[in-house]
């Protein structure tokens, strides 16, 4: 089958990239938006017409795509409503479980109303906008609840940092430091939403696997690892991780579901021998990948790697050729109409890398290193499944922190596979907490924790660990993935399409 061909069957790649283009375009074009609108019309308008036409008709599609990523791009456009340099009284909603760092918690937000700190007539305005907040640690503040504070509001990215882009990137138009006597007012969200919901699921969470009794840095990164609550955390545990490239295990995210993704496909592994089984076993898996999203407090970073898993699960669930590729494709037009700013947003990207390398990297790997031992070759899977995932990452993990962490190649693997099973047992645990199996699990997840803690930290002292200052230019980042989309290109027209399929 030749390229077009194979193009052909992924309608979804066609859509994508133009809109990515004029997403990008988007800051460049002076255009205002109701010309943006009249124009995307006409295209739209003209393609329709021109349907019979399949060069003309396709060139003006492909515009109108183009103009709908811009005119969304310039929709979604954050649009600071509040004034700066002037103390403000606002009200907001935790929108992150807070962390602890240093002296602060630190949270998002998303703000409600605002009036000045100093304005006796106490004139209310409406004011949405999302915050990075650092909250005193005197204060106690939980995911959902609503408060009020003064505090002046800064801009995000005051150094030039990777986070403060990647802040921005996600729609932050400010950050504000509350400091101690500056805290009004705090109320539990006592309603019900999505947040308030995965918040009670998360505190309930934390406190059965405070039944294990596990010493503090153990209870620390499990927690850390199945329910993204990350205060207990020592800044020495943080800095081994971060020198070996393996912080990514301690925030819940791509990984983490796509390991429940794994382990609930290898659990499931025998269910479609029953009737409808195929469909049960993909129903079950979605279902057990946003219950997972909803105990680890639904963070923008993990509703999108959910979103993503559960693409892949439905495109496992196909057989027809290049579908895999197609849904992961779908996934991301999607999202990207529902919130353009995605596309600069770190996770988002890292998600749908990790993904798609997975897509093409870990059957070929598992053919490689497949034997007649089925536990072999599951423990193998979640081994290169982790492996594959970095293959597709790394570059990019350079351009955004400009560290090569050279042990990373090497630690990575092996602590995924550690990850894996810290994930399966905290779960197991969180949903099954029978007391007389409690000595048995903490004792498994103590030695699992253990281990994964003494590998990353033997490895953070090794000499040239990590290799600082090495940050790539985005020219240099995207000549890599060039490279490797047309390495990729050459092998898959070399060889026969084969449906993607989990280790059994």
């Amino acid at each position: 089958m030749n390229l077009p061909d194979r193009i052909r069957l992924t309608p979804f790649l066609r859509i994508v990239v133009p809109m990515i283009a004029g997403i990008l375009l988007a800051p460049a074009v002076g255009l205002p938006t109701w010309a943006i609108a009249a124009c995307l019309t006409a295209c739209y308008a003209l393609a329709w017409l021109l349907r019979g036409d399949a060069p003309a008709g396709w060139c003006y599609l492909t515009a109108s795509i183009l103009l709908t990523g811009l005119l969304l791009a310039r929709i979604h456009s954050p649009q600071p409503a509040m004034p700066r340099a002037t103390p403000l009284l606002i009200t907001a909603e935790i929108t992150e479980t807070p962390y602890a760092s240093g002296r602060w918690l630190r949270t998002t937000a998303e703000t409600g109303y605002y009036r000045g700190a100093r304005d006796s007539a106490r004139h209310w305005r409406p004011a949405r906008e999302r915050l990075v907040l650092c909250v005193d640690t005197s204060y106690h503040i939980a995911l959902g609840d609503q408060i009020a504070f003064t505090a002046y509001l800064n801009a995000v990215d005051r150094t030039g940092s990777g986070y403060g882009r990647l802040m921005q990137a996600r729609g932050y138009t400010a950050a504000a430091f509350v400091t101690a006597g500056h805290l009004a007012a705090t109320t539990p969200n006592a309603g019900w939403t999505p947040l308030s919901a995965a918040r009670h699921l998360q505190q309930a969470a934390v406190k059965r696997l405070e039944r294990l009794h596990l010493t503090a840095d153990r209870m620390a990164v499990a927690t850390a690892m199945s329910t993204g609550e990350k205060r207990a955390l020592s800044p020495s545990l943080k800095a081994a991780y971060s020198a070996t490239g393996t912080s990514h295990v301690l925030a819940v995210s791509g990984l983490h579901t796509g390991i429940v993704f794994l382990l609930v496909n290898g659990l499931l592994w025998l269910l479609p021998l029953a009737r409808r089984g195929h469909l049960a076993k993909n129903i079950l898996a979605v279902a057990a990948i946003w219950a997972f999203a909803m105990m680890s407090g639904l963070s923008p970073s993990v509703i999108r790697a959910a979103l993503m898993c559960s693409a892949l699960q439905i495109a496992l669930a196909v057989t027809a050729r290049n579908s895999s590729y197609n849904i992961l494709f779908g996934a991301a037009v999607v999202m990207l109409a529902i919130h353009p700013g995605y596309l600069r947003d770190l996770s988002f990207q890292l998600s749908f890398l990790a993904v798609l390398s997975i897509l093409f990297c870990y059957k070929r790997l598992y053919r490689i290193v497949r034997t007649r031992y089925k536990a072999l070759n599951y423990v193998a899977g979640l081994f290169l499944m982790g492996l594959a995932a970095q293959i597709g990452t790394l570059p990019i993990i350079m351009h955004t922190f400009g560290n090569l962490p050279v042990v990373s190649l090497l630690v990575n693997p092996p602590v995924v596979l550690c990850a894996s099973a810290v994930v399966l047992l905290s779960v197991v645990w969180i949903l099954i907490p029978i007391p007389w199996l409690n000595p048995v699990f903490s004792t498994l997840l103590g030695w699992t924790v253990e281990a994964q803690n003494s590998l990353v930290e033997w490895a953070a002292g090794l000499p040239m660990a990590t290799v600082r200052d090495v940050e790539l230019s985005t020219p240099a980042t995207l000549a890599i993935y060039g490279a490797l989309l047309v390495a990729a290109l050459l092998v898959k027209l070399r060889e026969r399409t084969e449906p993607f399929t989990l280790p059994k």
